[in-house]
């Protein structure tokens, strides 16, 4: 689901549309966690900066990122407003890193290993929104 980025006073409305170059947090709808991550965290498996889910009741700055349309290069077409089916990237506002996702399993589990890196040009720093209802794409919190 879709927030306010942390420490902004607007918040978002179900169905507020989300322009680009929005900054925002993603939560999980299940867990009620927030995405996010730190500087100072680094993975053990593949060295790029950690990413978790983290409990909304300690949301900080760490938990915000910046919705762009994704692009091969560094120019990045940023108006209108992110719909479902765009391609996007996902930049850390923190660190200015980008969600990033790769082949590589945590801990020889099913889990893949989401981290940031990198400026966002690449494959693997696309990202699509999926939602099963309109209702749960966009919270207020």
């Amino acid at each position: 689901m879709v927030l306010q980025a942390y420490g902004e006073r607007r918040r978002l409305k179900k169905g507020d549309a989300v322009p680009y170059n929005a900054q925002i947090r993603l939560g999980h709808i299940v867990s009620r966690r927030n995405l996010r991550s730190h500087p100072d965290y680094i993975s053990p498996i593949s060295n790029q900066q950690e990413v978790i889910c983290h409990d909304e009741n300690t949301s900080d700055l760490n938990d915000n990122w910046l919705v762009q349309r994704h692009s091969y290069t560094n120019h990045y077409d940023n108006s209108g407003y992110w719909l479902a089916d765009d391609a996007i990237t996902l930049r850390h506002i923190q660190t200015g890193a980008t969600l990033h996702s790769h082949s590589i399993m945590l801990d020889n589990d099913d889990n893949q290993e989401v981290t940031c890196y990198g400026p966002g040009h690449e494959e693997n720093d696309k990202w699509k929104a999926e939602h099963n209802d309109i209702n749960d794409f966009i919270r207020s919190s």
